[in-house]
This record gives C-alpha cells, sequence and structure tokens, in this order.
C-alpha cells in the first residue's frame, strides 16, 4: 500500500507546480496587458454621474437650435432652455449672442433676488428648490456668478456617428496595435465630430484636434504637408500621445484629460490631488476651466451614445 503512495506523491507535486506556473503566466500575462488597458480603464466615477448625465443629453436629446442655461459646476441645475433659430449670417449670430446674454443676465439677476427674499413667480420657486440648508444665501450668491449656456448637439452628433462608421474600425485597430483600449477611438466625437479637416479658433486641426506645437512631435508639419489633417497618420500620432500620458500617468481618466489640458499640468494635478476624482472636485488654475474639468465626462457620455 505504501508503494503506489510513493509514486503519486511527485505526480501530486508536478500536476501543482506546472498549475502554479500557468497561473503565475496567466497573471503575469494580464498584469503585461493591464499595463495600458486595465480591466475597466474608463471607469464611471459617482463625481462625474451628474456630468455624464448632463453631455449624454446634449449629445442625443436637446437639439442644435437649444440654448441651455445651467450652473457651470453642478450640471444638475439646469435652469431653462430655449430655442433660437440657427444663424444664417453674422447679424443672425450676433441676435442669438444678445438673446443668450439676455437670458443669462436673467438668472444671475434672479439668482442674486432670491438670496435675499422669497420666491415669488413659479419659475424662481423652481429655481429656488434647486438651493437648501443654512447656507443657502451664500450658495445663491455663488451660482450667480456661474451661470452658463450650453448649445444642444443631438443633429451634430447624429452626424459625427454617421462619419464615424468610415473611420472607428481602423482607429480602434490603430489603438490596439500600441495596445491601448480601442475605445480611445471616440475621442474625436468630441473633438471635431469625425471632421477631417476642421480648423479651431486656436488653430489645432483634424480629426484629433492637434495644435501645432503639440502636432509636431508627433506628425509632419511644414509648408508642403500637414500630416494632422491626415485621418491615420493623425491616429497613430494619437496613439503615440496616449501611450506617452499613459506611461506617465499610469491613470485612464488623467490620460485622457491632458489631452484637452495638458500632460505637464495633469501630472501637476495628479501629484496635488492623487486620484481623478479629487482633481476634478478640487483642481482649480487658470487653464483647468469647464471644458478640461469635463473633457473626460464628454468622453464617457459619446462612448455611451
Amino acid at each position: 500500500m505504501t508503494h503506489p503512495l510513493h509514486i503519486r506523491k511527485p505526480i501530486l507535486f508536478t500536476a501543482f507546480f506546472i498549475l502554479c506556473l500557468t497561473l503565475a503566466g496567466a497573471t503575469g500575462n494580464t498584469a503585461q496587458k493591464d499595463h495600458t488597458t486595465t480591466f475597466h480603464p474608463f471607469p464611471l466615477y459617482s463625481a462625474i454621474t451628474d456630468n455624464v448625465s448632463f453631455w449624454e443629453k446634449v449629445y442625443a436629446t436637446y437639439s442644435n437650435d437649444t440654448i441651455i442655461v445651467h450652473d457651470r459646476d453642478d450640471l444638475r441645475k439646469v435652469y431653462t432652455t430655449i430655442s433660437l433659430p440657427s444663424p444664417r449670417n453674422s447679424d443672425d449670430r450676433k441676435k442669438n449672442l444678445r438673446k443668450e446674454k439676455e437670458v443669462t443676465e436673467k438668472y444671475e439677476k434672479m439668482l442674486l433676488a432670491l438670496r435675499d427674499r422669497p420666491p415669488k413667480t413659479a419659475e424662481e420657486k423652481r429655481v429656488a428648490a434647486f438651493f437648501t440648508g443654512p447656507d443657502r444665501r451664500q450658495q445663491l450668491a455663488k451660482a450667480a456668478e456661474r451661470v452658463r449656456t450650453q448649445n444642444g448637439q443631438r443633429q451634430r452628433f447624429r452626424n459625427s456617428v454617421r462619419r464615424s462608421g468610415a473611420y472607428l474600425p481602423t482607429f480602434k485597430k490603430i489603438f490596439r496595435s500600441y495596445n491601448l483600449p480601442e475605445d480611445l477611438a471616440y475621442i474625436p466625437h468630441v473633438e471635431s465630430s469625425f471632421h477631417s479637416r476642421v480648423y479651431s479658433k486656436v488653430g489645432a486641426c483634424g480629426i484629433w484636434q492637434f495644435t501645432k506645437t503639440t502636432g509636431e512631435r508627433y506628425l509632419i508639419i511644414d509648408d508642403a504637408v500637414d500630416e494632422r489633417l491626415d485621418p491615420i497618420a493623425s491616429t497613430h500620432a494619437a496613439a503615440r500621445y496616449f501611450r506617452r500620458s499613459y506611461n506617465h500617468l499610469q491613470h485612464w481618466p488623467l490620460a485622457i484629460t491632458s489631452y484637452n489640458y495638458g500632460l505637464p499640468g495633469t501630472i501637476r494635478a495628479q501629484k496635488e490631488f492623487r486620484s481623478y476624482p479629487k482633481v476634478f472636485a478640487k483642481h482649480r488654475t487658470q487653464s483647468f476651466q469647464f471644458a478640461s474639468r469635463n473633457f473626460y465626462s464628454e468622453f464617457i457620455a459619446a462612448k455611451n451614445i
């Protein structure tokens, strides 16, 4: 009876050893993959749930001619929406801007008035309901400084989705070739609506909206050639940018934020606040304003839709 046991022990040990090697190999491969992708590269933090919901409505619910009047820092507070006709010329644009200014000033004055007296009209009661607690007066005073307008983008986003069909399979393949999350390919919905030749007011251009300064690090930009306008070349450039930013930050929400805010500023913010939710909630600089703070939320919303 002892003889079979002497045979079985080395067999069991060998099997256990092989199993350990297999598990170690699987863990190692996963860890290597997770260095750039992680199991959940794009988490939906509770801190940004309301912001993501706001942008989903901007992209899918509110039409292009709808103006949303809201609190800049608390996107749950939507005071009203107004409809403005699409401008056909510069005069129409000026009229629309005047109307936006008028409605913004209306709610700024209303918030200040509600600080000092109870609401009178149904509209004032609806707005006043956003503010509760012992510091209600201070809340109202601060909110009066944060009234902002945002255009709806339903038709624009729908057109972006149509254009993206010609690019997304190739873009995703490019990101996978760099061992990066393929869903980074949805960022042009936020940046350019997948227009390959669009220019911004600050000189960024192309599907990935590279500025000249950043673009020159990854692309050929000279008097004869501007690869920012080449969808494939610029996607390779975006992949190299994200690989570099992730290597510095080791965190995808911050790496995506850096695409709008800049890598040096994002590195400084991470050193000070450590996590993305704290950067989102507490980091404020002259250049980290509404667009940078909301960039990751916009990406998540675009990806969800």
